[in-house]
């Protein structure tokens, strides 16, 4: 097996069961080797150019050129001498290249000493280089940056990852974050406070742990969910109790379509229908994959307190029950629910509904796909910033097979 680097975007602990979820849904053997809040390193046979562009959660993805237990940069550099084949490492970069170094789990100061280490290198085999300079505070190129300078497809940007060893790699695919902003803020129908970021969509889309089939969005909204599911091949399925946003979303897939050269007829696949009655719309164990947002409570303010969280989570623990209960009835056995539930941070810590103990009460189990692997990390599964008044709270629900 080969050793690749993935690293991480904004959520370590998501983005890595994105990746193995996607691994798992392709029969992919896997291996972590090690984990960390900004990288992965992962074994496996081999990597495709396209799985960057599946992703949600991963920026960088490196292939390992060399790994040591080392733990001074001067002994990994003698290392690197030894172990490299600079020659073939080289072989393809033009006679004059800039090239980057990109520190993560390191000081700044061995970034600059791996880039004059590696500027040396290139002297020597004829190469007249250029390298990135950055300044100590960010010791690592964004992936807009070496989008921007080709580094991964022209030329070469080393990833130096340190965590329990020491990671040598060089980046092959980069995040092109351009098309999810374009999916964010050039379609139509905007609506800003409840939307869901299209990077999220497509993790949660991954974490289905299929790859094609019926995906069904119950609460579909806008259709941020569907857009992603569209252009991952998924046959979509939408219902929204609210007209508008039922209009909304077909005038979105509309321009997905004009946008993205797809032919497919939305139109008989999104309509008007409750969640909470979703056996009237859809037959028994029909749907390979259901990836939903419901609504999460009403637009606060301010950081609500134990008893307002209280408050709000029990309202809607009516809704989540009956939606979640028709849910596992039409999902086709062994398949999952990707569904985001509420959280709050408050005085006496963090109030959530109990995901697990509603899917036990209908024959289903919530699941933590990092379990198997005893990677670090934290579970339940959330997504937020600072700023947040509601925490997104990601779960995954599995049903079990036929006995």
């Amino acid at each position: 097996m080969s050793e690749f680097i993935f690293l991480h975007g904004k959520n370590p602990d998501i983005s890595l069961a994105e990746i193995v979820s996607y691994l798992e849904a392709r029969s992919i053997p896997l291996r972590i080797i090690e984990s960390s809040e900004t990288f992965a390193v992962i074994a496996m046979e081999s990597i495709s150019p396209d799985m960057i562009g599946s992703l949600g959660g991963t920026i960088k993805i490196g292939e390992v050129l060399f790994s040591t237990n080392r733990k001074d940069i001067q002994e990994i550099s003698k290392e690197i001498e030894k172990r490299l084949d600079f020659k073939g490492l080289f072989k393809n970069l033009p006679d004059k290249t800039v090239f980057g170094v990109s520190s993560y789990n390191r000081s700044s100061g061995e970034q600059k000493f791996l880039s004059d280490f590696f500027k040396n290198k290139m002297k020597s085999h004829g190469i007249k280089p250029g390298y990135i300079h950055l300044p100590k505070s960010r010791p690592a190129l964004t992936h807009v940056e070496v989008i921007k300078k080709h580094l991964a497809d022209q030329s070469i940007e080393f990833l130096a990852c340190g965590g329990d060893n020491f990671y040598l790699g060089r980046t092959l695919f980069v995040h092109n974050p351009f098309e999810f902003q374009k999916r964010d803020i050039k379609r139509p129908a905007q609506r800003p406070i409840f939307s869901i970021p299209p990077r999220l969509c497509r993790i949660m889309i991954n974490m289905s742990g299929v790859k094609e089939g019926v995906l069904l969005d119950p609460f579909c909204g806008i259709g941020s969910i569907l857009q992603e599911a569209a252009l991952m091949g998924f046959d979509i399925r939408g219902i929204d109790i609210d007209k508008k946003c039922i209009s909304d979303c077909l005038e979105n897939l509309s321009w997905l379509k004009k946008e993205y050269g797809i032919e497919e007829d939305f139109d008989k696949k999104i309509r008007l229908g409750d969640a909470r009655e979703l056996t009237s719309c859809f037959e028994t164990e029909s749907i390979d994959a259901i990836v939903t947002e419901p609504y999460l409570g009403p637009p606060l303010k301010e950081k609500p307190n134990y008893i307002k969280a209280k408050q709000i989570l029990e309202d809607l623990e009516d809704l989540y029950e009956k939606s979640i209960s028709g849910m596992i009835k039409i999902l086709k056995p062994n398949r999952r629910i990707v569904i985001v539930t509420p959280s709050f941070k408050t005085e006496k810590g963090i109030l959530r509904l109990d995901i697990g103990k509603i899917s036990s009460k209908f024959g289903a189990a919530a699941v933590d796909p990092l379990e198997k692997y005893g990677a670090p990390h934290q579970f339940p599964f959330l997504d937020f910033e600072e700023r947040h008044k509601t925490l997104r709270q990601i779960n995954i629900i599995e049903k079990p097979e036929k006995k």
